[in-house]
């Protein structure tokens, strides 16, 4: 019979289900024992008795017919081959650098067999060149199951990248010396934790940034030793904690400059062996308000163009030994305070300080 109370329509249903009474109604069930009551109908006034017995017995409330535990992290299922080691892990701290270029940590294990790992451990992937050629493998694998990853010097190609772009947990991915292109990297786009990458020896011409849009975290990138089209460049301005970039042996002219002159959060910059570029591009860095390294080693930049960016926090600056005159470097010495003017001469393998930073 239906029973019409004055706040709501309300029909709950008891019946015995397992060890237990399931109240059942238009919202949700509810386990109390199954001595407790016996199969009839009643209205919601009698409900409200009913929970609040079931709490003074400190019976556990769920929305079915068994209490539900809490959810809680679980451990990560990695499998490799049993027979093969693909790499090998190494434990980083929760909290590590993503910004360091060589990540340090303690050996855990191989990239072999079949383990868990536990929720709390952070882990950086070294692949070898056995994952490179089989990276379908890390698609099995849970999505944060690395903080970071490194495929260096392997033969990784595009079509791993689908692979690589399944890791969602990455801040740290160096992709250096492989045999990626654009169309692969743009795979890439769903990494939005990454704050670190690494695209140096690739074969990148710079298109895929803008599908990197996403990458918000991104602090440093690394496109150096490709033929960057200077163009792509824009595609870094709308990337807010971006402050390193690396662009050595790209190819880069005086104008192209222009397109970094945007960067207002940029405080690293390494045109490293650009020798087209001169003291007339250079100069359209003073755009970049917190610049405090600059690498124009192997440029035609002189000790005349460091100081035409007097307005600039510069701490370190390296340049080619040999476009640096005496009186230019102690005038750089006197604008800039504390700097580590570092001069490199052609075939000089060991760098040569003039002036230290002070500590």
């Amino acid at each position: 019979m239906q029973i019409r109370s004055a706040w709501k329509w309300t029909w709950i249903l008891v019946y015995y289900k397992g060890k237990g009474v399931q109240l059942t109604s238009n919202q949700k069930g509810t386990t109390v024992p199954a001595s407790f009551l016996h199969f009839r109908k009643i209205k919601g006034a009698t409900a409200v008795v009913i929970f609040a017995c079931a709490l003074l017995l400190q019976v556990p409330i769920a929305a079915g017919s068994r209490p539900q535990q809490s959810a809680g992290p679980r451990p990560r299922l990695l499998v490799f081959p049993e027979h093969q080691s693909l790499g090998r892990l190494t434990l980083l701290e929760h909290d590590f650098d993503a910004g360091d270029r060589h990540l340090t940590g303690k050996p855990y294990r191989e990239c072999q067999g079949q383990f868990a790992v536990p929720p709390n451990l952070t882990l950086f992937l070294v692949a070898n060149d056995a994952l490179a050629q089989h990276p379908e493998i890390l698609l099995e694998m849970p999505p944060d199951s690395f903080a970071a990853a490194t495929f260096e010097h392997t033969t990784l190609a595009d079509g791993g990248m689908a692979a690589i772009g399944h890791l969602t947990g990455l801040r740290y991915l160096s992709l250096d010396n492989t045999e990626t292109s654009d169309m692969g990297l743009s795979k890439l786009a769903g990494l939005s934790a990454l704050a670190y990458l690494e695209l140096g020896h690739t074969l990148t011409k710079g298109e895929c940034l803008a599908k990197f849009g996403g990458m918000k975290k991104l602090a440093f990138v690394n496109l150096s030793s490709n033929d960057i089209d200077p163009r792509c460049l824009n595609s870094l301005v709308g990337l807010p904690l971006l402050h390193e970039v690396w662009l050595g042996q790209a190819g880069l002219h005086d104008g192209d400059l222009a397109y970094l002159a945007r960067l207002k959060g940029l405080k690293r910059l390494s045109l490293k062996d650009d020798r087209d570029i001169t003291d007339q591009g250079v100069k359209l860095l003073a755009a970049c308000k917190h610049l405090e390294w600059l690498d124009v080693r192997g440029t035609m930049v002189s000790g005349k163009g460091v100081l035409a960016l007097k307005s600039l926090p510069l701490n370190t600056v390296k340049i080619s030994g040999a476009n640096v005159s005496d009186a230019d470097a102690r005038a750089i010495k006197a604008m800039f305070p504390g700097i580590g003017l570092i001069l490199k001469s052609k075939g000089d393998t060991i760098p040569r300080e003039m002036f230290a930073p002070l500590h």
